[in-house]
C-alpha cells in the first residue's frame, strides 16, 4: 500500500506569520476567519458608497 504523505498545513498567527498549523490550532483559525470578516465588511462597504 502507498503511504499517504501528511502535508503539513500553514496558519497565519497574530503577527502575519506562517506557522504549522499543528502547533497554532483553533485560536488561529478564529483569528483568520476574523480577519476574513474584516476584509468582507470592508469590500461591502466600499461597494456601498454612492
Amino acid at each position: 500500500m502507498k503511504r499517504k504523505r501528511s502535508t503539513i498545513k500553514y496558519a497565519i498567527d497574530a503577527n502575519k506569520n506562517l506557522v504549522k498549523a499543528r502547533d497554532v490550532g483553533v485560536i488561529n483559525s478564529r483569528a483568520i476567519s476574523a480577519r476574513t470578516n474584516e476584509k468582507l465588511q470592508r469590500n461591502t462597504i466600499n461597494t456601498n458608497k454612492p
